[in-house]
């Protein structure tokens, strides 16, 4: 299944997510940005059972994206760039867990780009949200959404614990 996901700043996300029955064993699904007017670059990004990205927020500088992850039993924020560095940064396990290979620049985001992302959701409204997210369960008819409530609540968590 693909869902893309149009943000404010007319940039894209398009992401093909595995099928669900694959997500019970693990895989990879593909992210794929677009910052106008450079091509597509994507990235592999982890699918779990209870592991996806859900949410996309534009980073403050042009070419970035910041991707929210529900990672286990909380959340976690990778910021992709267009940057030259396609490496993914060395920033432990968790970073190489949720993202495979990338032609982007990755890493885990900073203090500066949590508070970006919770700025955006304390301002926006749940149609805004929902429209930068992508389905936590997708079966066609039935699609389910993470809450802005408890985006905001565990990113206020997520942020104690980053410097």
């Amino acid at each position: 299944m693909t869902t893309r996901v149009h943000l404010a700043n007319g940039d894209s996300v398009s992401v093909h997510a595995p099928a669900l029955w694959s997500r019970l064993s693990a895989s990879y699904g593909v992210l794929s940005f677009t910052h106008p007017p450079n091509r597509p670059k994507s990235a592999m990004v982890f699918y779990g059972p209870f592991e996806q990205p859900i949410l996309f927020v534009p980073g403050k500088d042009p070419g970035q994206l910041l991707c929210v992850f529900d990672f286990d039993i909380g959340l976690r924020v990778v910021a992709f760039s267009e940057k030259n560095d396609t490496e993914v940064t060395d920033e432990g396990q968790e970073l190489h867990t949720l993202v495979k290979h990338s032609e982007m620049h990755v890493k885990m985001a900073g203090r500066e780009e949590l508070q970006a992302v919770l700025r955006t959701l304390r301002e926006a409204n749940d149609q805004t949200v929902r429209a930068a997210s992508v389905p936590t369960i997708d079966l066609v008819l039935f699609r389910t959404y993470a809450r802005r409530g408890g985006l905001i609540a565990g990113l206020e968590l997520l942020e104690k614990t980053v410097r």
